[in-house]
């Protein structure tokens, strides 16, 4: 289970057509990264972006084992 390394931070650039996900130790190294949907709400519903959202990060947490993190920055 990933959450022993310290702070881990997640940064998410979404946009009109996907959405990616990073996950980041304190110390810089990265712990996994993957891209969902689109969470634009210009282009979608502001339901289908909050839930393509939780989607993109939930899929992260599942894919490399991340049980908890610290803070999330969204850039749209």
């Amino acid at each position: 289970m990933i959450g022993l390394e310290g702070r881990i931070y997640i940064g998410v650039d979404g946009g009109g057509t996907k959405t990616t996900a990073i996950a980041i130790t304190e110390k810089g190294t990265i712990l996994g990264k993957t891209i969902g949907e689109q969470i634009n709400f210009n282009t979608s519903t502001i339901d289908e972006a909050k839930q393509n959202l939780k989607n993109t990060i939930d899929n992260l947490a599942r894919e490399y084992d991340i049980s908890s993190y610290d803070c999330i920055s969204i850039g749209m």
